[in-house]
């Protein structure tokens, strides 16, 4: 296990504003997460995988990502080392929109079409160095 001192967790927030199918890809060096107790067991360099079936008010879903804190040699910037994690998600809406209708209505009667919407989001890219680890939290004031 990690010392919580050498983990950065980031924190994803997908909403797929509408109920929906969805899956995630993340990519880099993942130490745990909270989509499952273990990590799913992946030949090295290949990505993580977890879906999601969302129905009405489960929109929004979060989770988190533990990657290790990159740590800066001796001397150097704390730009030297580098931790990237890619996370790309899509979402499959089965609801017929009126596009769908249209091409699923000229069909001939003896097909059954399951006909749905697949969005995919852009990929988050999450660079991380050793400098941005080891920095400051801006803290805000309200009032």
């Amino acid at each position: 296990a990690e010392d919580a001192a050498d983990v950065v967790r980031l924190r994803i927030a997908f909403d797929t504003r509408a109920p929906a199918w969805s899956c995630v890809r993340v990519r880099g060096a993942v130490l745990a997460w909270s989509l499952s107790s273990t990590l799913p067991a992946v030949h090295a360099g290949q990505p993580l995988w977890a879906r999601h079936a969302g129905n009405a008010g489960s929109e929004v879903w979060e989770f988190w990502i533990d990657v290790k804190k990159p740590i800066a040699p001796p001397g150097s910037d704390g730009r030297d080392e580098v931790v990237d994690v890619e996370v790309d998600a899509w979402a499959l809406y089965p609801g017929l929109s009126d596009e769908l209708h249209t091409v699923t209505d000229a069909l001939p009667d003896h097909i059954s079409p399951i006909a749905a919407t697949t969005y995919r989001a852009a990929t988050l890219t999450h660079r991380l160095t050793a400098a941005a680890a080891d920095a400051p939290k801006n803290k805000t004031k309200s009032g």
